[in-house]
């Protein structure tokens, strides 16, 4: 994603936190690899669609994963263990 690549994922563990379907990339169900095919095939016919949600998944990753975010997040995990 920090490359701005839109990832077709499944909605498992922390994925959902970072991935938000048709913003910043793509579900697909749990066990349903065909689906993969025609989502690329879709992204590449609109390519409109595929810089916007390109765009949006660099930015999310930019702005979730800077240092300062991180160490604020630890703080407050830190205080809430106290």
């Amino acid at each position: 994603m920090s490359f701005g690549l839109v990832p077709i994922v499944t909605k498992v563990g922390s994925i959902g936190d970072y991935v938000k379907d048709g913003e910043n990339g793509v579900f697909v169900p749990v066990k349903s690899a065909k689906e993969i095919p025609d989502i690329i095939s879709m992204l590449n016919s609109d390519r409109e669609k595929l810089r916007l949600m390109s765009n949006n998944a660099r930015e999310t990753i930019m702005e979730s994963s800077d240092a300062n975010s991180y160490i604020k997040k630890l703080n407050i995990l830190y205080k809430s263990l106290l």
